[in-house]
């Protein structure tokens, strides 16, 4: 069964969202937190997709990411934020089709840069 969850975190401490080695990265702590779970065995036998990635430093308020697993009832998001740091947390989830794919079935996407700094008049 594929289950879908919306997704935050705020990215300050991370290189960015996708796995990559020996660095710190959101995807990293969400596998880690959904094999903890029970929602799924390993990051490499899952069937994962995710709506994107994301730069080292970057937030999200809403990403999408869905998983195939065997054990739906373990898919609610109280239970994997308790696996999680509390920069990283899931607030939805839903029962989705088997071909679902976040990035393709995307209907819109909406991106906010805010750049910090000092203006300096060039």
């Amino acid at each position: 069964m594929r289950v879908a969850f919306k997704l935050s975190y705020v990215g300050s401490k991370y290189s960015g969202f996708q796995v990559q080695p020996d660095v710190a990265t959101i995807e990293a702590v969400l596998f880690e937190a959904l094999v903890e779970s029970g929602l799924i065995t390993s990051p490499g036998g899952a069937r994962y997709r995710s709506a994107g990635r994301t730069d080292r430093g970057v937030h999200a308020t809403g990403q999408v990411i869905a998983v195939d697993t065997d054990n739906p009832k373990l898919a609610v998001p109280r239970v994997i934020n308790s696996k999680l740091p509390d920069d990283v947390w899931l607030w939805a989830h839903a029962v989705v089709g088997d071909d679902f794919d976040p990035r393709r079935d995307a209907v819109s996407r909406v991106y906010r840069y805010i750049m910090l700094g000092t203006y300096n008049g060039v």
